[in-house]
């Protein structure tokens, strides 16, 4: 299949501040409204009918990912010049995941990104449709300063490959996440081969959007899959006895650095494990070796039930 090229900062065709979106096969209402002058707004309605949330399930529940929040939080960029800078990089910074967010066939979610300019901060929060009083915030951050775009770093990416010579059967691992409790459907199950160093809990993934996804191209749901293989890539460093429910909770850095590709190499390495917490940094390359995104500073928590702080 033959690598095909997006802005990982681009959401659907047709998205703009009194449109219409479309999240897989559930339409979605966007909007950008001035609150006050401090706040800025837009609304995008969310249910499980998209096939592709529908295949993200955790502790047995349609969870809504982690790699949602992030991939909206980058999208903010379409309405602020001083994020949308050509040619530079976008950073998210200090990003907490706060809660998660289930999903049911039988409600309409709405998500609501709050963005402060003079703060350069987010607040992500989800309204049930069928309970208008009841609002709950998902996940917070701030941006970053924008810095120079990564230039090619092919000696970089041949290197892990060298060190990185243990492979790892992808249905074990996949059968592995569902015995802990994230059962991934076939739009989540994106890592297509697994290479592991040990030694160094170093760990080389592959990664690729879902067929029916480039043929609808729906970006969105491209990046968020995409995105979220990474973060499950960070498991695969875990000695099978050790692989537990973990699901994200922070990531201290996401720095998007060149255009997003349907076909990459994810670059994980273990920095810290307890029974408890799990944490690594993440680079994502595309087939030549180029630098596309990089996440510092991930941490899962063990997931300890629906309302839990950890969203993934």
């Amino acid at each position: 299949m033959q690598s095909q090229k997006s802005s990982v900062l681009e959401t659907e065709p047709g998205f703009h501040p009194s449109g219409k979106d479309y999240l897989g096969d559930c339409v979605a209402a966007w909007e950008l409204s001035l609150k006050t002058k401090a706040s800025r707004q837009f609304n995008s309605a969310v249910t499980v009918d998209a096939d592709y949330l529908a295949d993200h399930r955790v502790a047995g529940q349609v969870i809504y990912p982690a790699a949602g929040y992030s991939v909206a939080a980058l999208a903010t960029r379409q309405f602020f010049p001083s994020l949308d800078r050509k040619g530079l990089s976008l950073t998210l910074k200090n990003l907490r995941f706060r809660k998660t967010l289930p999903l049911s066939k039988h409600h309409s979610i709405s998500l609501q990104l709050c963005y402060k300019p003079t703060r350069r901060e987010f607040t992500i929060y989800s309204k049930n449709q069928t309970l208008p009083r009841s609002v709950t915030m998902h996940a917070f951050g701030e941006f970053g300063e924008a810095g120079l775009r990564s230039g090619q770093k092919v000696e970089e990416l041949n290197e892990i490959k060298f060190r990185c010579q243990d492979a790892v059967d992808t249905d074990t691992f996949y059968r592995n996440l569902r015995q802990s409790g994230l059962d991934y459907g076939p739009f989540f199950q994106r890592i297509s081969s697994i290479r592991l160093r040990r030694k160094n809990n170093e760990v080389l993934t592959k990664l690729n959007a879902h067929p029916s996804l480039l043929k609808s191209k729906d970006r969105w749901a491209q990046h968020i899959t995409l995105l979220d293989a990474a973060f499950q890539s960070l498991g695969a460093t875990l000695p099978i006895e050790d692989l537990g429910l973990f699901v994200p909770c922070q990531v201290e850095t996401l720095r998007v650095l060149n255009d997003f590709d349907s076909d990459l190499w994810c670059y994980v390495r273990l920095t810290k494990f307890t029974s408890r917490l799990v944490s690594g940094d993440i680079t994502l390359y595309n087939m030549a070796g180029q630098p596309l995104v990089e996440v510092i500073g991930l941490r899962c928590l063990k997931f300890r039930g629906a309302h839990d702080r950890a969203s993934m």
